[in-house]
């Protein structure tokens, strides 16, 4: 019998979304990151509820939404593209040395997730609205990460395929 439930992370893939259809998975560009351990998790929001009541009766109308998932992890030591593609700052260079520029404003990122647990259902997730923050501690054992939070925009899919995409 399978195993359904997801323990440990074995990998995380990001990719830009698919510009032609953003409900469906990229079919390549698929990047792994270095996920910090102990941090990614995909969580449910509460739902919302509103209860609608009458001033002349003692009817009421409850209505439900469901507000939605957060993919978080954090990328342990990120590199200069990592931080391009989840922050939307620049690449450049400085002679020999590449450099990162951090955007002015804060830009609007969209990426696809796979995520891979070390044993379980594969996560997918087509397109969502990514933002990042830096988390870097400058002492004798400091780390630098960057903390991703992932809001899915559509349709989430699980599947028992454990295939890795190819880089």
């Amino acid at each position: 019998m399978p195993v359904l439930s997801t323990v440990g992370i074995k990998a995380l893939y990001y990719a830009p979304i698919n510009q032609t259809d953003p409900k469906k998975m990229p079919e390549s560009g698929w990047k792994p990151v270095d996920v910090y351990q102990d941090t990614c998790t995909f969580v449910d929001k509460d739902a919302t509820i509103t209860t609608h009541k009458s001033e002349t009766s003692s009817k009421k109308i409850i209505q439900k939404s469901k507000e939605g998932s957060d993919l978080v992890f954090s990328i342990m030591d990120p590199s200069i593209d990592e931080r391009v593609a989840f922050e939307g700052g620049e690449k450049g260079t400085d002679g020999s040395y590449n450099t990162y520029t951090e955007p002015e404003t804060v830009k609007n990122i969209e990426l696809a997730f796979k995520v891979f647990p070390m044993e379980g259902l594969v996560l997918n997730i087509p397109c969502a609205t990514v933002s990042a923050k830096k988390n870097t501690t400058y002492s004798a054992k400091g780390i630098s990460l960057l903390d991703v939070t992932a809001n899915p925009n559509g349709v989430i899919t699980y599947s028992e395929n454990p295939t890795m995409p190819d880089e």
